[in-house]
């Protein structure tokens, strides 16, 4: 169904190379407080800290405090956003699959530091033609847009749940292999063109200016990873046909993503950057326009 274990093997050795973001000077939107703060803000009107923690507190009021016994989470990497799950009670257990051996062992590092070790099951394999049981939670962040068929990904999704199971989705929803829309591509070129000169610096050549954006080359994409946003525009319509119940937040980024890319550590501070702040309220414009790189969904079925 899933169709990935034609690519089973280059998914892997990509994703065994890919390392953990070093301590030090931040090159991700992800690893930059103001922007995880924005989107936090976004989904649980609150601008707390911690990535996706927004989300796991929409997710902790909807279940009222009772946790749930048992999820799965496919494309869990270093699992580090799994045990935030379990750490903020919203599920006691996981079955984790992933496909890279390095990230498995980092991920069982990483239950083990914390005592949890118990608490997860790891699983090197493709879950569509293994997992035969039901589950709890269903638990997918910044791994659907990897699966090659992303409809029947979320199909399947529904399948395996428990009565009264919840659905959690942190993801990119954007376009298949990061072509950009005309309209995004022009703003986010345009918020570069405006920005002070510091602010536009390469992250590993500072002589470099990046004033402009431009769309990757899919076909180069598709051959370094297979999987990466193979299907992702099709998320969403998914999400809204299979559980037409849930609660959709739209979280942007086509200038947080793409026109900050390779620039992002230029607004490091140790307070929050006015010119950040300004992209941001961009983006978030950029969002209500229906220009969106990503999404949370939750439902209860």
């Amino acid at each position: 169904m899933s169709n990935i274990a034609e690519h089973a093997e280059t998914i892997a050795k990509y994703w065994d190379k890919v390392t953990v973001q070093p301590a030090g000077r931040t090159s991700k939107w992800w690893a930059n407080k103001q922007i995880v703060r924005h989107q936090n803000r976004l989904v649980c009107g609150d601008p707390i800290d911690g990535f996706a923690a927004g989300l796991r507190r929409r997710t902790a009021k909807l279940l009222g405090g009772r946790p749930l016994k048992r999820g799965i989470s496919v494309g869990c990497g270093g699992a580090k956003k799994e045990l935030a799950m379990i750490r903020d009670g919203i599920v006691e257990s996981f079955d984790l699959f992933e496909l890279s051996d390095a990230r498995i062992n980092a991920g069982r590092q990483l239950f083990a530091m914390a005592g949890l070790g118990d608490h997860a099951n790891f699983v090197n394999g493709d879950a569509f033609s293994i997992v035969r049981s039901t589950y709890d939670l269903v638990y997918w962040d910044n791994s659907l847009h990897h699966m090659m068929d992303t409809r029947a990904a979320v199909r399947w999704s529904k399948e395996i749940l428990n009565p009264g199971g919840v659905l959690v989705v942190n993801d990119y929803v954007g376009p298949n292999r990061f072509q950009w829309s005309d309209r995004g591509m022009t703003w986010a070129t345009h918020i570069r063109s405006i920005l002070p000169e510091d602010f536009v610096r390469h992250a590993h050549d500072p002589s470099k200016l990046l004033r402009t954006c431009r769309r990757p080359d899919p076909d180069l994409i598709a051959k370094i990873d297979p999987s990466e946003s193979a299907d992702s525009d099709n998320i969403i319509g998914a999400l809204l046909t299979e559980f037409p119940s849930g609660t959709l937040w739209w979280l942007g980024g086509y200038i947080y993503h793409l026109a900050l890319s390779d620039i992002i550590w230029n607004f490091e501070s140790t307070q929050e950057s006015a010119e950040l702040a300004m992209c941001l309220a961009v983006d978030e414009l950029l969002s209500q326009l229906g220009e969106n790189h990503y999404a949370a969904f939750l439902a209860r079925v």
